[in-house]
């Protein structure tokens, strides 16, 4: 909604997840725990936040709904997954799976949770969804790669179907 920014807190322990008001330069921290938090994700509405949540030993549900961090009004969404994205509706979440292997679409309570592209594991990062036609897009390539690692853009319907190469032995 153009108000709030979801960002990465780097500070002396694990990475947490916040937001940066765009009015005052405030920065609010979501999260504070003694685990690493990933990715966050601005719903279309400004109103919520999807992150992954990383903690050695820990198994993250589908959908965790954390709740609303005090004083920000935000719902604050941990997923089984990384780099997600809401889709304009704001009904359903793309995001990769299967160590950054496959590109799921779910529901977001956690349910109908479907695999539209596998790649290789390490392989696909870079989720965003488009509002007309629906589609996902995506990277496909070396997570975290070197500047010349080969990496293409991908689009498909939530489906999976209608899936395109968007460019071709595009770099890093």
């Amino acid at each position: 909604d153009g108000r709030i920014l979801a960002v990465v807190i780097h500070s002396d322990g694990p990475q947490q997840v916040g937001v940066f008001d765009l009015a005052d330069g405030s920065l609010t921290k979501l999260t504070d725990e003694a685990a690493d938090h990933w990715n966050p994700a601005l719903s279309p509405d400004g109103n919520s936040v999807v992150c992954h949540k990383r903690a050695a030993g820990e198994t993250i549900p589908n959908v965790e709904r954390w709740g609303t961090p005090p004083g920000t009004g935000l719902d604050l969404i941990r997923i089984a997954g990384a780099f997600p994205a809401f889709s304009p509706d704001e009904s359903r979440m793309a995001l990769t799976g299967g160590g950054f292997g496959r590109i799921d679409v779910m529901h977001v309570d956690g349910s109908n949770r479907n695999t539209i592209f596998e790649g290789e594991r390490r392989s696909l990062f870079g989720i965003s969804w488009s509002r007309a036609p629906q589609r996902v897009a995506f990277s496909h390539g070396v997570v975290f790669g070197e500047a010349s690692a080969r990496v293409n853009i991908m689009m498909a319907a939530p489906d999976g179907e209608e899936l395109v190469a968007l460019t071709s032995d595009a770099g890093n």
